[in-house]
């Protein structure tokens, strides 16, 4: 088959340009015919992923990836209207840029579902697929009433101005049971659930044994926002620290949505955690290179996502070998078995997740036991294999 996929920012190492990499290699390696269309690219985004792709680059005026970044509330809403001057304008060059003869039309967020409406008015026996990583109109509550509400009104008028263009969708493919309810019931879409994969050959290293001593290293990864609950991990990491554990947390949680009220909170959140000398946290990130060195240092990776969203990262720290302790508030806790492959703990639960940490560090066999299957149910059931399998059966209507 001919797929076309398209994300317009593929300049920043992100979830989705991570995603639309690695799917993209398996439907090449499948036998497909794949090509990438983007507003934005840097070949310093996953170079190692992105290798031997056709990816074409439709520029806009500007950069797409420029909208983003502005730290002042001024500044988000006016990248707000830019980014959405910008989407339109990608969305129509890239569509005229394509061949008619594309069999699927996979449109990866940021608007870029503009597209797939577009092409379909030109090829309308293409199938257009949206990926909807997680909901674009899902509002979040902001700090300050002013903020809020215009975001909330913001929100609104942009699902009923996008509605026109995503409806056009034959499917919408989503990650999670949470964004498959939204965008049925919500959005009105026909929907089917595929969850993302994980280059298991690429992460892979022997499971890790439980630490002879004390000394516990934790892990958590993730863009920073409220709801990644990095709290939860820090005030853990204080309550193991009082039960006699020499615990030491790395967050790489890098500043990606630079909402600057939200840092501010979080730097004084650890300042004031009474172990922010024992608290590392990374807002610049880490390099993908080193990577397997984060994850090899560590003892245990917690996710402590306390809502409805997957993350790929637990999935890659179990395929390097360690324990996960999750949330089972987390959308990554529908398909784990707690106390099988994984340890669950409730949401914004820190004292429980402190002892879930501390049963691992007790029991070296409970500890391996944990690292061994959680490795095992990844290699077995996350690849990006079966993502792009299944994709291709929920476009020829087989799932």
């Amino acid at each position: 088959m001919k797929i076309a996929i398209v994300l317009f920012n593929l300049a920043t190492e992100a979830g989705a340009s991570r995603l639309l990499f690695s799917f993209a290699q398996s439907l090449k390696k499948q036998g497909n015919a794949v090509v990438i269309f983007t507003a934005d690219y840097n070949p310093n985004c996953f170079p190692v992923l992105s290798r031997g792709l056709d990816i074409r680059e439709i520029k806009g005026d500007i950069p797409f990836s420029s909208v983003f970044g502005s730290k002042t509330t001024f500044g988000k809403i006016l990248g707000s209207l830019r980014l959405y001057k910008l989407a339109a304008l990608n969305a129509r060059r890239i569509a005229d840029a394509m061949e008619n003869d594309f069999d699927i039309v996979n449109c990866h967020t940021d608007f870029s579902y503009r597209v797939g409406a577009l092409y379909k008015k030109r090829n309308p026996k293409a199938k257009f697929i949206w990926t909807m990583h997680d909901s674009p109109f899902d509002f979040n509550p902001k700090k300050g009433f002013i903020r809020n509400i215009s975001s909330k009104i913001f929100y609104a008028v942009q699902e009923k101005i996008e509605r026109r263009f995503f409806k056009k969708a034959d499917i919408a493919v989503v990650i999670d049971n949470r964004n498959k309810e939204i965008a049925e019931k919500e959005l009105g879409l026909n929907t089917r659930i595929l969850r993302g994969g994980v280059d298991f050959e690429s992460f892979y290293r022997p499971v890790k044994s439980k630490p002879d001593s004390k000394k516990i290293a934790l892990l958590s990864v993730g863009s920073l926002g409220r709801y990644r609950r990095f709290e939860d991990v820090i005030s853990a990491t204080a309550i193991l620290r009082k039960k006699g554990y020499d615990a030491r947390t790395l967050l790489v949680c890098q500043d990606f949505w630079a909402d600057k009220i939200y840092r501010e909170e979080f730097e004084s959140f650890i300042e004031n955690s009474g172990i922010k000398n024992y608290i590392d946290a990374r807002f610049e990130g880490v390099a993908e290179k080193d990577f397997m060195d984060v994850y090899r240092q560590s003892d245990v990776y917690i996710y402590a996502t306390h809502i409805k969203i997957c993350g790929i990262a637990p999935f890659e720290a179990m395929s390097a070998g360690l324990p996960l302790v999750v949330c089972s508030g987390s959308s990554d806790a529908e398909v784990l078995k707690d106390g099988e492959n994984a340890l669950f703990f409730e949401p914004l639960n820190p004292n429980q997740l402190a002892e879930k940490v501390e049963i691992l560090m007790k029991d070296s066999s409970f500890y391996g036991k944990i690292t061994s299957n959680g490795q095992r149910f990844v290699k077995e059931n996350v690849s990006w294999d079966a993502y792009a399998r299944g994709f291709i059966e929920i476009a020829l209507g087989n799932k």
